[in-house]
């Protein structure tokens, strides 16, 4: 039993469920669920998942299931109509993409590889991943840069860099790289912000080179101050010495096989008096000290670093296996051997995860009922399922948490496999006790 007074069996039970409800929190910001349900309902006038399916040009009975794991997931509320709507002080949560709304969809992205990634583990395992074997974290990622970013990095961000940088971007004539750039949401919004600066982004994928490529002003009209550069940070163009004012990177260090390359780079290419600002993911480079001050927060960072950041940067046999979690020391450390012996630190309260470094160079279970066997007379029947009243209001009492990690299990697998066909009768994992003895008795079995 922990200090809490929680049993790790009832701690790990807790984690399953989570993990259930929080990707069924990031099918609902994919599909707008949660803004189109705040539109369409209110405590007073809470709606069936019909309407919101209408509202939201999805299929009923899929919004159902959803509905039904966020209310059993205390996301949405619901009474005993089986209507729902979201409490009025959840609604700005809920309805905009922030960064905590955002991140419920980090672990798709991340779990892609999963089996690559636990050879990875193995002795006689690869060494690492390729940035490709993540063919949808850039997207990702420049979603959450934005919700974590938009907000203050013109306003907040660039302000606390000082060295006169906000001056200088606005009279123009400067320089700016953007190192690790992804799909270029930071260029981008700096670009526009200052029309007279020039900007560049580097990164090494493919993929994100191409979607920066695409982007264009609010107006929908091409930047004449942005250009994309797919190329490896530990060898930028030799006609780059001394040509940037400042340099940009943001969390995109310490996922390079080799940060030092990339830093000593950076220190090359940046002119003399230039500004090398690093936003990084916050972390002191000691478990124990991140685990009490850090909180959860840890857990999720060295987790993150698990799946992605740590792989990806140790594929190779020079590899300095870094992490997202290399922290304050470690950072300062290498940023000084680079030829960078003074570091100032700027806390970033309005950047959640990170802070900045400023330097300058000086199982399988099918939900549709089948048919009863073939029995013989007086034979016996029996069918194990799923606990479940056929009323998601009832379940989320009776049931707790375990209702909603069902409810989520059948919306991921029970639900979409059992829905396959024009004529599938679309249970799902919790059509509950109502709905399975009216079937058993239409099925033969008058007595249940």
């Amino acid at each position: 039993m922990s200090s809490s007074g929680t049993s790790m069996k009832e701690k790990l039970f807790n984690l399953a469920v989570s993990n259930i409800v929080s990707n069924a929190v990031s099918i609902g910001q994919r599909l707008d669920l949660f803004k189109k349900l705040s539109d369409i309902s209110s405590e007073k006038n809470p709606v069936l998942p019909e309407q919101l399916a209408q509202a939201a040009r999805c299929k009923e009975r899929y919004v159902r299931e959803w509905c039904n794991c966020m209310a059993c997931g205390e996301i949405i509320e619901v009474n005993e109509e089986e209507k729902f709507w979201i409490k009025e002080e959840n609604v700005d949560a809920l309805g905009n993409s922030c960064f905590e709304l955002v991140m419920n969809g980090m672990m798709a992205p991340l779990l892609e590889p999963i089996d690559n990634l636990v050879e990875c583990f193995k002795k006689e395992g690869p060494l690492g991943l390729e940035y490709s074997q993540f063919s949808n974290f850039q997207s990702f990622m420049g979603t959450m840069s934005q919700a974590l970013h938009e907000k203050h990095v013109v306003s907040d961000m660039l302000p606390a860099i000082g060295n006169g940088i906000v001056e200088k971007l606005e009279a123009g004539g400067v320089r700016v790289l953007d190192v690790g750039c992804g799909s270029g949401f930071h260029s981008s919004l700096l670009a526009e912000q200052y029309p007279k600066a020039h900007f560049v982004g580097l990164d090494i994928g493919i993929d994100a080179i191409k979607q920066a490529k695409e982007r264009k002003t609010k107006a929908g009209t091409v930047f004449n101050n942005l250009e994309f550069i797919e190329c490896d940070a530990g060898k930028m163009p030799k006609i780059w010495t001394d040509s940037f004012d400042l340099v940009l990177i943001f969390d995109a260090c310490h996922d390079q096989c080799r940060p030092d390359l990339c830093v000593q780079e950076i220190h090359r290419v940046l002119k003399p008096n230039g500004t090398f600002a690093m936003v990084e993911v916050l972390g002191s480079s000691n478990v124990f000290t991140d685990k009490s001050t850090m909180g959860s927060l840890a857990a999720m960072m060295y987790g993150c670093s698990m799946f992605h950041c740590l792989p990806v940067g140790s594929n190779c046999s020079e590899a300095l296996c870094m992490g997202a979690m290399w922290g304050q020391k470690r950072a300062v450390d290498l940023l000084k051997k680079c030829g960078f012996p003074e570091v100032r630190v700027v806390d970033t309260p309005y950047f959640p995860i990170n802070l900045i470094r400023l330097l300058e160079r000086k199982i399988d279970i099918l939900a549709r009922p089948r048919n009863p066997p073939r029995l013989k007379r007086n034979g016996t029947y029996a069918i194990a399922e799923f606990l479940g009243s056929s009323n998601v209001f009832t379940d989320k009492p009776t049931m707790g948490s375990l209702a909603a990690m069902m409810y989520g299990c059948s919306m991921f697998h029970c639900l979409p496999v059992g829905s396959n066909c024009s004529q599938a009768l679309c249970m799902g994992a919790m059509w509950g006790q109502k709905r399975a003895v009216d079937l058993l008795k239409k099925c033969g079995f008058p007595k249940v």
